[in-house]
């Protein structure tokens, strides 16, 4: 019987203690306890399977500083999804990360002092600091806007890319300058969270930020570009992969679009859609003619909701309603016949043919990408659930933190099941007040 790893439970436990205190202090909702306690679990779980896979049954002297940084990193979680905007709780939040990027500076030395360096030491070390800047530019993107999150994010966007094309995985030469640059991410967004500065010189010191990590990041990149040959990857044809981008693209913006486009933009895409994570998650369990089979009946159902989408903003801009599917159709002769006297036949018809075009393409076109991608998704079953698993949780944090792509269009999206349930709603209505 495998012992039981004391490190991770020692973790959870101070976790926990630390939230309580948190609670007593400053108080805590739902919200701020579930996402510290998810965080909890989510890095002292993490931990464990290092441990098990290492074969090692102990923490060294190094890695207890480091779990001493996660636990902090967890009561930061819980602060920024509680989202108090009172000055204690805001102190609180910039303490306990302070000391988290504190004690970054100590488990290096120690690790050296004691001979404790290991490659499980450095990647939970690299985790804690992703994750702790991911936290903060939550907690930052609130007063400067949401592009601070492409600080946080960039870490596990080349982390989830890595699952599609393997050459990203190729692991590249400690580099010093690479964690001078991590480090100016966490003082920088800490600086920016305490609200210590002008607005205008937090942001510029965040632009600046931003600037470093992309040079960084851009700087690993290009190297394992050029050892992309100790990977086993193999290109793709450039049109097999444009095809892969094309359905994809096409399947979120249906499942995103929203159903109000004026004043709103191309930001109001910067969602993430629970009907895809749940569609690609019964995709890679279901098997291969029951999930053919629910990706065509998906894309034909997102087709029918964009055309009702495209009615809809319509009848808003004509008549100030939405389209009623019911009755509503008897309108089309008095718009052919408008547009008619408004443009003259020829280009009447130029419009009508483009509209029929425009339908066919959805109705043949979404279907499509929709099959497209749940093949995909079923020939890569591993990256697909990793990517998945990612996206869902995101979503959640989303959710629970209350993001806004934009006013009145939450980052975590239900747009689309939203949309059909009201007008199933709205169906049923007009026909039993007939």
């Amino acid at each position: 019987m495998r012992p039981v790893q004391r490190g991770p439970l020692a973790g959870l436990v101070s976790s926990a203690a630390l939230l309580a205190a948190l609670s007593a202090a400053v108080g805590l909702d739902g919200a701020g306890w579930l996402a510290g306690t998810t965080a909890a679990l989510v890095l002292t779980g993490l931990l464990a399977w290092g441990l098990a896979r290492s074969g090692a049954e102990r923490l060294g002297p190094a890695n207890r500083v480091t779990l001493s940084r996660a636990v902090l990193v967890c009561g930061v979680t819980a602060l920024v999804a509680d989202g108090s905007s009172g000055s204690g709780p805001l102190a609180v939040l910039v303490l306990l990360a302070s000391v988290a990027l504190a004690l970054d500076a100590v488990d290096g030395p120690v690790a050296r002092r004691t001979g404790s360096i290991s490659a499980l030491g450095g990647r939970f070390d690299m985790e804690v600091d992703a994750f702790l800047i991911l936290v903060l530019s939550v907690q930052v993107a609130r007063d400067h806007g949401l592009w601070v999150l492409a600080i946080g994010a960039a870490r596990y966007l080349l982390l989830v890319a890595g699952w599609w094309w393997p050459w990203l995985r190729v692991a590249p030469p400690p580099r010093f300058w690479g964690k001078v640059v991590a480090a100016v991410q966490g003082i920088v967004l800490v600086v920016a969270a305490s609200g210590l500065l002008p607005s205008a010189a937090v942001d510029v010191a965040l632009l600046g930020a931003l600037a470093l990590l992309a040079e960084s990041f851009g700087r690993e990149v290009g190297w394992k570009w050029r050892h992309r040959h100790l990977s086993p990857w193999r290109p793709r044809p450039a049109r097999v992969v444009a095809g892969h981008v094309l359905a994809l693209t096409l399947v979120w913006a249906a499942l995103v679009a929203p159903d109000r486009w004026p004043g709103t933009g191309p930001a109001a895409l910067l969602r993430i859609p629970l009907e895809g994570v749940l569609l690609v998650g019964l995709v890679l369990v279901l098997p291969a003619r029951p999930a053919r089979l629910l990706a065509a009946a998906t894309g034909l159902a997102l087709a029918l909701l964009t055309l009702l989408r495209l009615l809809d903003a319509g009848f808003a801009a004509s008549l100030g309603r939405p389209f009623d599917p019911l009755y509503d159709w008897g309108y089309a002769g008095s718009a052919v016949g408008l547009l008619r006297d408004s443009v003259g036949g020829p280009a009447a018809d130029a419009v009508l043919a483009g509209l029929v075009l425009l339908t066919v393409a959805l109705l043949v076109g979404l279907p499509a990408a929709v099959l497209r991608v749940s093949a995909l998704a079923r020939r890569h079953r591993g990256g697909s659930a990793r990517t998945v698993s990612a996206v869902a949780v995101a979503w959640v944090l989303s959710a629970v933190l209350g993001l806004q792509a934009l006013p009145g269009a939450p980052v975590a999206s239900t747009s689309t099941a939203a949309l059909a349930y009201d007008r199933v709603g709205l169906v049923r209505t007009s026909y039993l007040g007939q």
